[in-house]
């Protein structure tokens, strides 16, 4: 079944299983190592992807509800300039991820400061839910993803000038 899709916005139309996972096609199909499949329940956060801006575990979502959606993964997220901001932030206080859970929770991270302000620590604790490491402090995590939104709002702010 060819299946029509945006991938990291690039239009892509594969001839796919429909029961494909869309982890396995994104890591076998396309080359890309951010989309780690570790538990395949959808629980650990190690494939997390955007679909149409929502972050999604990809090793649930098959090829068939992929059709003419939206993907983006960590290697399109991280060219972005909020990105570098976020990431900028998350390190001055101390937000160091480890690398079972960086890309999901940084994927997360990103969507829910571009999809929602302002964000309450109710919020930001359910988006995160998702993943199960902790390998850093939540009241950390949470200042830090209050503050990357504040500094974001105040770039575009200056850039409207």
């Amino acid at each position: 079944m060819i299946i029509r899709f945006m991938l990291n916005n690039m239009k892509k139309n594969l001839d796919a299983d429909p029961a494909d996972k869309l982890s396995d096609v994104l890591r076998d199909d396309f080359g890309l190592q951010s989309v780690n499949s570790c538990c395949n329940t959808g629980r650990c956060g190690g494939c997390t992807v955007l679909k149409d801006n929502l972050p999604v575990p990809a090793c649930m979502v098959r090829m068939f509800s992929v059709r003419n959606s939206s993907i983006l993964t960590y290697e399109y997220i991280s060219t972005t300039k909020e990105f570098e901001t976020i990431t900028n932030v998350l390190e001055a206080m101390g937000c160091n991820f480890c690398d079972f859970c960086k890309h999901g929770k940084l994927i997360t991270i990103y969507s829910l400061i571009m999809n929602s302000v302002p964000l309450t620590e109710k919020e930001i604790y359910e988006a995160l839910s998702g993943n199960i490491c902790n390998c850093t402090d939540f009241q950390t995590l949470a200042g830090a993803i209050r503050l990357a939104v504040n500094s974001i709002k105040r770039g575009k702010r200056a850039e409207r000038k």
